[in-house]
């Protein structure tokens, strides 16, 4: 049979034999002129499986691509704990002293605080101080008349607010009397407390009167160009005080005092002028 000729498949069909093994491919024919235009593409079948992994040596690493577009931000974590405290720096120089402002006004005067317990009395001090230059002795005066004492032999009676004092004497005086003495008493008249108080001024010089009330004070047997001192003492309350109007106070700008603190001593001032409270001047020491 020629072997160029060409058998239809249905003959092909009622012919077929048992298949022969194939034979050893003959040798390409030349590539025919291209045909048509290619028809549309028909769908993609199905993936096959994947082949196993060629025994070819991996290829040169291709070039970087390029950078993809930033990510958005994510959320931020939570806080990590607070690390050690560093050392402390060291301290920088002093600033420049700003401007001083102005001056505010002037705040209320506070009230007056409460007047505070009298402090310990001081030791006294010497009871005579150091005597003073002799004065000049002044012309001899004339000769008096001889005087006549009576009364006991060898003495007189001087009799001074109510104490009797003895000076002894020469039985016989024949001429002029002259002595020289100090006569005083050194007591202290403690007056009577009352709601209304009187000095005596024909009780002595210095006089003292302890308070346990108010009191108003009164005088009597005033005697001119007498003075007397006065220590005048207030238990453990004020007490009001109070004074003949027709008195002059020194000095004239605080008048007569009308309270004494509570467990004060105060001294009262008086020089008698004439034998009247109009010839009275008084002056009051804390």
């Amino acid at each position: 049979m020629d072997n160029n000729c060409i058998i239809p498949p249905t003959v092909a069909y009622l012919f077929k034999g048992v298949v022969g093994a194939t034979g050893v491919s003959g040798p390409q024919g030349p590539i025919g002129p291209n045909g048509g235009p290619s028809g549309p593409s028909g769908p993609t079948g199905p993936k096959g499986p994947t082949g196993a992994t060629g025994a070819g040596s991996t290829g040169p690493t291709g070039s970087t691509g390029a950078t993809g577009l930033q990510g958005s931000i994510g959320i931020t974590g939570a806080s990590g704990p607070m690390g050690p405290s560093g050392p402390i720096g060291p301290t920088g120089a002093d600033g420049a002293t700003g401007a001083s402002g102005s001056l505010g006004p002037q705040g209320p005067v506070g009230a007056t605080g409460v007047k505070g317990a009298t402090g310990v009395q001081g030791p006294t001090g010497p009871a005579n101080g150091p005597t003073g230059a002799t004065g000049v002795m002044g012309p001899t005066g004339q000769t008096g008349p001889v005087p006549t004492i009576l009364g006991q032999a060898n003495q007189v009676n001087v009799t001074a607010t109510g104490s009797t004092y003895t000076i002894g004497l020469a039985t016989n005086i024949t001429g002029p009397l002259s002595y020289s003495a100090n006569i005083f008493s050194n007591s202290v008249k403690t007056l009577t407390y009352g709601s209304t108080t009187n000095i005596d001024f024909s009780q002595g010089d210095m006089q003292q009167v302890q308070l346990t009330g108010d009191t108003t004070f009164t005088t009597s047997n005033i005697r001119q160009g007498q003075s007397l001192l006065i220590r005048v003492t207030s238990d453990a309350s004020i007490r009001n005080l109070t004074f003949p109007s027709s008195w002059t106070w020194y000095p004239s700008s605080t008048g007569a005092p009308t309270t004494i603190a509570a467990s004060t001593s105060c001294l009262l001032a008086l020089t008698a002028w004439t034998t009247t409270d109009l010839g009275i001047s008084a002056a009051w020491a804390y």
